[in-house]
């Protein structure tokens, strides 16, 4: 008897640490406002949907990256608005206003909510999480590198959390969450800010390349990249290289480019096309206005394979 009872809470041991082990991003359907929604938003009207497949598919692609992150991702598909109008001042000294909202979180329960929201909904899963990872995947003294790194000392704590949902979409959202810029500032994510992940977070895609008869094809999680101009080549010593613009952002990331500067980056990878200098000595040319990398080298940076 004591065997048994031995076994069972074992086998109940085990069932609990492989719950936790299997941290994983929920999507579920609900009929009514959650509850802690309640005090703070309403429901504006019957009509409105939200896209399920697209919010599923967010989540996916921001789970692949957080295996670590736990979260319930609720989808209400009616239209909400804030109990009182919010406004949010725009980089170029205007504002944003209004009442409907897309969604919200709540880190103490680990729950986001997606109601209808014109068509962008993996903007919003992409932004909501956002704030479920400030809580679940970065320390305190990793929250205060941020709003270093930002240059947000001094900002109220709700402006700084928004300000870090906007920069993780940006950073780690698809394209689609992409869409739109920062609602907050003119940039996007600050250098290091994906540094601040570090062994957290999982390369969102597997990059390789294949060469065949001279002709030099890439992939990111087993689909080909397409290019629209430059293609990629095999050098004279039979190295593969290509475009790193459209690589990058099948990986997920950013890119972005100062005219002023002549710096690109993507994420925590920047290159100084004037200096000629590419992330950790990464070798790059300019092809017909294209930055192009070698594929192993690039693969390392981004850890592919």
């Amino acid at each position: 008897m004591r065997r048994a009872v031995a076994l069972f809470w074992a086998l109940v041991v085990s069932f609990f640490f492989a719950a936790r082990a299997a941290a994983a991003v929920e999507v579920r359907e609900v009929g009514s406002l959650p509850w802690w929604c309640v005090p703070h938003y309403r429901v504006a009207g019957e009509q409105g949907s939200v896209d399920l497949a697209e919010v599923r598919a967010e989540c996916a692609w921001v789970e692949r990256q957080f295996p670590k992150l736990e979260a319930r991702v609720l989808v209400f598909p009616r239209p909400v608005e804030a109990s009182g109008s919010w406004e949010y001042r725009t980089p170029d000294g205007g504002s944003i206003a209004g009442r409907r909202i897309g969604g919200a979180a709540t880190p103490d329960l680990s729950e986001a909510c997606v109601f209808s929201s014109c068509y962008q909904d993996a903007f919003v899963v992409a932004h909501e999480l956002g704030h479920l990872a400030w809580r679940q995947l970065l320390t305190p003294g990793q929250r205060a590198d941020y709003v270093s790194l930002r240059g947000l000392q001094g900002k109220p704590d709700w402006y700084v959390w928004e300000c870090f949902a906007e920069d993780f979409r940006l950073a780690f959202g698809s394209r689609w969450a992409r869409f739109w810029g920062h609602l907050f500032l003119g940039s996007g994510p600050p250098e290091g800010f994906a540094g601040l992940f570090a062994g957290v977070r999982e390369p969102c895609g597997r990059l390789r390349g294949s060469v065949s008869e001279g002709r030099v094809d890439v992939f990111v999680e087993e689909r080909r990249v397409s290019f629209p101009d430059v293609q990629p080549w095999v050098d004279s010593g039979g190295r593969a290289w290509a475009p790193v613009r459209f690589v990058l952002e099948k990986l997920g990331r950013v890119v972005w480019y100062d005219p002023w500067t002549g710096r690109a980056s993507a994420g925590d990878l920047e290159f100084d096309l004037r200096g000629g200098l590419g992330p950790a000595g990464l070798d790059f040319v300019l092809q017909d206005g294209r930055v192009c990398c070698p594929l192993d080298g690039l693969a390392c940076l981004v850890g592919g394979g």
